[in-house]
């Protein structure tokens, strides 16, 4: 029993390390090798004030310029974008019917990491 219990326990914690690394950013983990380089990985979070994330917010992403792209939150109340560390800071912007439009300003991304973002909106009285 305790041979069985040895051989075992490295395994589990090999899965248990290998599920703590991965990422969720849109359905797989982001690696420092699948960003491009010169780029940092956004990512959002729409939720509400409760914390349920909220599909289909409107996300607006804008570079230093002002230069912007817009997308929508998933199921999952997540986007993501893939940005140019070059054109830092940046600015999230979202808008949602029913909800007062939520910001962040001043993202500085890293090249070759992921930042995250939750923004939280509250419901229009």
């Amino acid at each position: 029993m305790r041979v069985g219990l040895v051989l075992l326990l490295p395994m589990f914690l090999l899965t248990l390390l290998s599920t703590s690394c991965r990422g969720s950013a849109g359905g797989g983990a982001e690696t420092q090798a699948d960003i491009p380089k010169g780029h940092g990985v956004l990512m959002v979070l729409v939720q509400d004030e409760s914390g349920r994330p909220l599909e289909g917010a409107e996300i607006s992403i804008a570079n230093k310029n002002g230069r912007a792209h817009t997308t929508k939150s998933r199921q999952d109340g997540r986007t993501k974008g893939v940005e140019p560390v070059a054109d830092n800071p940046f600015s999230v912007r979202v808008t949602m019917p029913g909800y007062q439009p939520g910001e962040q300003i001043a993202i500085e991304l890293l090249e070759g990491k992921t930042m995250s973002v939750t923004i939280s909106l509250r419901a229009v009285p």
